[in-house]
């Protein structure tokens, strides 16, 4: 099985970076940007739907 790997970006700092899904918690739980300290709901950090679908999916 291949490693899903999804894609976020900070709007505030606009740093990008990617995650696998089992290393962030549930989409709607509050995360910190690791280069700015920004506070939001994960899915605010995903940057693209198709990554807010597999972190989803590994939620359920």
């Amino acid at each position: 099985m291949n490693a899903a790997w999804i894609p976020l970006e900070c709007t505030n700092c606009e740093e990008t970076w990617e995650a696998t899904p089992d290393s962030l918690p549930g989409p709607d739980a509050e995360f910190d940007c690791p280069y700015c300290g920004t506070r939001s709901s994960v899915k605010s950090f995903v940057k693209t739907r198709e990554g807010l679908e597999i972190l989803e999916a590994f939620e359920g």
